[in-house]
């Protein structure tokens, strides 16, 4: 009994320090994502090559907000990317995803044009035919 405790512990261990390193996000086929998260309320678009030069500011993390019809970028430690300057409050909550996820969708995407989208309940980020959705609220789960 003690033995099977101790395997148990010991999984549990080490599933949550691969959780830890599990990417976030998953990317999807534009139609895919209409499909399961439906109509895009609200939308930002940007050049693909701009938030290409926002990202290498930040090492793991890319967080993303659209407010009043205008983006809001953060890297880790919801540090601002863009608009430069400005503060995000404590409370306000970031879409979080992994770099790597972000740039992967534009290397498959391979589009000028990269659009940030707030849909009825998620938010998503569209580059050509694909879709990056499943990302994490920012509070609650901020990693520092």
């Amino acid at each position: 009994m003690k033995s099977t405790l101790i395997v148990a512990l010991l999984a549990l261990l080490c599933s949550g320090t691969l959780l830890a390193q599990e990417e976030i996000g998953k990317i999807f086929t534009a139609k895919e994502a209409d499909s399961l998260y439906g109509k895009v309320m609200e939308s930002y678009k940007m050049s693909t090559d701009s938030l290409m030069v926002l990202i290498k500011e930040t090492k793991d993390k890319v967080m993303f907000r659209l407010a009043d019809k205008k983006a809001i970028i953060a890297g880790d430690n919801r540090s601002v990317l863009y608009p430069k300057g400005s503060r995000i409050p404590s409370t306000e909550v970031l879409r979080v995803y992994s770099k790597s996820k972000v740039l992967e969708l534009i290397a498959l995407g391979r589009k000028d044009i990269v659009e940030l989208q707030q849909r009825v309940s998620t938010f998503t980020v569209t580059n050509g035919n694909f879709t990056l959705e499943v990302s994490w609220p920012c509070p609650p789960y901020c990693e520092e």
